[in-house]
């Protein structure tokens, strides 16, 4: 036995909830409290099953017990009733087990066992009917006739007309299963043989009663005019139906008391002590009196919440089971269950354990068990879903054995589909006495619904039955189809969802494939389709790709991704190449690839179909520009050019460096441009790229790059931008981001809100409705603009207030010698003056002299920027150099004097 600091007693039942087994948990855990020991409870949800496979499922939870971590077992042996489980666990219990066991209401070859009084009620209730309403002619309706409490009930009935001179009538007495249907069929029964009724029919429990009541008033009797029907254990549904069921309480939670101290006597090795029994006779009006003991009652809630307040598992607002049945990822599976932990509260820990291999593996439970959700009580802030925590199996659960201040009880259930076992879960109560609910029970059946349906469509996916199911195939390469790729898009994009919310699309084409066909023959060409095919497949082989042939000699995989970026498309494809060269298909012919990606988030199989069509186009500028470089439309060096430019875009050569833009009255940086550096050897000057992604229509590549490069390096420097640094982007005129990339930018925005800034070219081309649409998606997003390079091409007084812009970055031309230029200083002086008039704020670029920056300084600018305050760089360096800071405040403070003065 394991050193702790407070004992444990482990008690087995089934179907903990139902009326007389929480009774007797109640009992049990208020007695077992006092006594200072923790309670925990291995519990299946009925008492038995329908079908062997679901037997094998609910039972597994007792396979999980360690015994040798408790102090005592207790068997609530009559609870647990699937056929011959109770004596499986009793020959365990006596091969493995060296602790005190204690058998509750079921006696044991090798254990003490403890019964609860079925004798005592029962006679009460049949002596009230004879005693208080004169009955003579009683039948009695039992449970099977082999059960312990059936007998003894049936000896009470016996004993009763005995003592009241009634002569015992052997054709009187029916045998049943304590279920509904028992006194449903003998109902039936007594109706079809059109003998004489009997005066009265007394029910050895209320669920028989209340199936006996319900057949006889549905066939026009009264009760109890025509008849008079009694039960006994008088449970809530009895004393709560139409006519109020005259019954008796059995001494269930006198039995979990007394069953807890007989624990704690074989533990301690003493005599037990003993509470008595307080049952009293439940005087209803099936029996013809006037209902004494069901006198209403205003029901009175302990809150202000109600049931749809509360969102329980029954509200009409539940939708749990439909979150948990479109999961396809296991992640997915988990955040659902995790998001639906709500429905559930009032608890002080929850864990939700997992096999890893989800019921596939050979045993109930393996050797580790996945702690996938742990939560503390409500207001703790300690809920969570753990990614890589592990159990030993042997443990059960660590929380078993920490220290807290009060005794607590904890309840072990089984997550299970038919014999497919997938873990348990455990929920604790510390310190009060509390049994699981109905709503507890009906939540973790949800899950394990949830479970299986994310089993099986797992299954479909791993195995590819959809795939292969006819015309969604492919039939040279195995591959989907364009057909089964679109048969496959919503499930993919719930895949994506749950994974990040990113996916890229990876499109190739063979370059000499009409060589190949011609000079070796057609079937060649089908052997190095099928050849790319297989590598492609290898390549993009798990549960979060797809890979298909969209037609002609096409063949395109989609990964889901970690970033809204092709570079992991682009790592793929220097493998596939890879792979494709160090597998040839002959030694005649190397296979070499057209290629093109695309990236995006996309949120409707539509939007999925443009995201693979912009990959495939982009595939087929690669052929046109092959193409147009061999038909001579450039010369030698611009086609050297072209190339570097379009292995640029291709695979995102583009590194960016930092220009500091500088606060001009305090001198500290105020934020950054980004600007776009080519990585390439020899290097090429962002006007060439542009120039060239403009020729080969690729201008709005170099748009989403920039966006999606700049944002990558700002998420990695969040901790210079935290104190409200900015990062001024430029935009290409006429190539604002789709709507589906504007995505990428909201996502960063919404970690370092109000960080970016977008710098406008002003156009005279875009219309008054497209600059509005831009306006208020920047707007709505938190992203403010600036318009560039004003002073020159069509800057006016009209185009400024038509784009409204937070900043005007006043061109490098106007204020190049500016000092020496009135004319300058005339205009320059008046854009700042209309700036601020209007909330905008001026920012003088490309400051290159001590002179200049006086003059800008003297006219009103607000932002400065230029190599002679800070050269651009790879880092976002955090101060400019401390003689021109000094320079800048020196100036501030002299202009600030002179203006106090006048």
């Amino acid at each position: 036995m394991s050193e702790h600091s407070r004992k444990r007693i482990a008690v087995l039942v089934g179907h903990p909830e139902e009326y007389s087994h929480a009774l007797f948990l109640n009992g049990f855990i208020e007695e077992a409290f006092g006594l200072d020991y923790d309670v925990v409870v291995f519990a299946m949800y009925i008492k038995y099953q329908d079908t062997l496979a679901r037997a094998v499922g609910d039972s597994s939870i007792f396979k999980l017990i360690n015994y040798d971590r408790f102090d005592c077992i207790v068997v609530c042996a009559d609870t647990i009733q699937t056929k011959g489980l109770s004596q499986q666990i009793e020959e365990d219990l006596h091969a493995r087990y060296k602790g005190k066991v204690l058998f509750v209401d079921q006696d044991s070859k090798y254990f003490p066992s403890i019964h609860i009084d079925n004798y005592t009620p029962e006679k009460m209730v049949i002596d009230h009917l004879i005693e208080k309403h004169g009955l003579r002619d009683i039948a009695f309706l039992t449970g099977k006739s082999w059960h312990p409490h059936s007998i003894i009930r049936l000896e009470a009935y016996k004993d009763s007309l005995k003592e009241h001179g009634i002569k015992f009538n052997e054709e009187r007495v029916f045998y049943g299963d304590f279920w509904y249907t028992s006194g449903e069929s003998l109902a039936d029964s007594l109706i079809k043989s059109g003998e004489k009724l009997p005066q009265a029919v007394a029910c050895a429990n209320d669920c028989m009663a209340l199936g006996f009541a319900k057949i006889m008033t549905a066939n026009g009797y009264s009760i109890p005019d025509d008849i008079v029907v009694v039960g006994c254990d008088s449970n809530d549904e009895g004393r709560h139906a139409p006519i109020p069921l005259t019954s008796i309480p059995l001494a269930s939670e006198e039995l979990g008391a007394n069953s807890a101290l007989m624990a704690h006597a074989l533990i301690t090795d003493t005599e037990p002590q003993k509470v008595p029994s307080r049952a009293e006779l439940f005087v209803g009006g099936t029996c013809g009196c006037n209902c004494d003991s069901a006198k209403p009652v205003y029901f009175k809630r302990n809150s202000w919440d109600t049931e749809l307040s509360l969102a329980t598992i029954f509200s009409p607002f539940n939708n749990m089971d439909e979150d948990l049945i479109a999961q396809t990822t296991f992640t997915g599976l988990v955040s659902a269950i995790f998001s639906s932990i709500h429905l559930v509260r009032g608890f002080d820990g929850f864990d939700l354990c997992l096999n890893p291999r989800l019921g596939e593996a050979d045993v109930p439970f393996e050797d580790k068990i996945m702690n996938v959700i742990k939560c503390g009580a409500e207001y703790d802030n300690n809920d969570r879903i753990l990614t890589d925590t592990y159990i030993d199996r042997d443990d059960m659960l660590p929380e078993l054995y920490e220290a807290r201040e009060k005794p607590s009880v904890f309840y072990f259930m089984p997550l299970f589909y038919d014999a497919s076992i997938f873990g348990y879960s455990a929920v604790r109560y510390d310190g009060r006495t509390a049994v699981i609910s109905q709503e507890y029970r009906t939540w973790l059946r949800s899950i394990c619904r949830g479970i299986e349906c994310f089993r099986r469509s797992d299954t479909i996916i791993r195995s590819s039955k959809i795939a292969r199911s006819g015309i969604t195939t492919d039939s040279m390469t195995g591959l989907l189809n364009y057909r089964g790729f679109l048969e496959q898009a919503d499930t993919f994009l719930n895949l994506m969802n749950n994974n990040g919310g990113h996916m890229g699309a990876l499109a190739v084409d063979i370059k000499n494939l009409s060589y190949i066909n011609g000079e070796f023959g057609r079937k060649e060409g089908d052997r190095a389709i099928v050849s790319v095919a297989n590598a492609l497949e290898s390549l993009f082989s798990t549960r979060n790709c797809i890979c298909f042939r969209p037609g002609n000699d096409e063949l395109v995989a989609l990964r889901i991704t970690r970033k809204p970026c092709d570079r992991e498309l682009l790592d793929e494809k220097d493998k596939l190449m890879k792979l494709i060269a160090d597998n040839p298909n002959s030694p005649d012919y190397t296979i070499e690839l057209y290629y093109g990606t695309e990236s995006g988030s996309p949120t409707t199989s539509e939007e999925m179909e443009r995201l693979v069509n912009v990959a495939i186009s982009r595939k087929n500028n690669n052929k046109a520009l092959a193409f147009t470089l061999s038909n001579g439309s450039l010369t030698e060096d611009e086609q050297k050019e072209a190339q570097v430019v379009m292995l640029i875009l291709d695979e995102n050569r583009m590194t960016y460096h930092f220009q500091p833009i500088v606060d001009a009255r305090t001198g500290k940086i105020y934020s950054y441009e980004a600007l776009m550096r080519p990585d390439v050897v020899p290097y090429l000057p962002p006007p060439v790229v542009l120039r060239y992604a403009k020729f080969f229509d690729r201008l709005y590549d170099v748009e989403k790059l920039t966006f999606a490069n700049v944002i990558k390096v700002m998420e990695t420097h969040k901790s210079i931008l935290k104190d409200g640094k900015k990062v001024f982007i430029n935009s290409i005129p006429g190539h604002m981001l789709s709507d589906n990339d504007i995505k990428m930018l909201e996502e960063c925005v919404s970690k370092l809100p109000g960080s970016i800034v977008v710098e406008l070219t002003e156009q005279s081309e875009i219309s008054d409705d497209e600059l509005e649409h831009m306006k208020k998606t920047y707007e709505r997003i938190g992203i403010e603009t600036a318009v560039d390079d004003y002073g020159t091409g069509y800057s006016n007084v009209a185009n400024l207030l038509r784009y409204t812009p937070d900043y005007v970055k006043i061109d490098r031309a106007l204020l190049s010698g500016i000092q020496d230029s009135p004319q300058k200083q005339h205009f320059v002086r008046d854009i700042i003056e209309f700036s601020h008039k209007n909330g905008i704020k001026a920012l003088a670029e490309g400051v290159e002299t001590s002179e200049e920056l006086h003059t800008v300084l003297e006219l009103g600018a607000d932002l400065l920027q230029g190599y002679y305050l800070a050269m651009p760089g790879k880092d976002m360096v955090q101060t400019i150099n401390s003689l021109v800071v000094d320079e800048i405040r020196r100036f501030s403070l002299i202009k600030e004097s002179s203006g106090s003065k006048n």
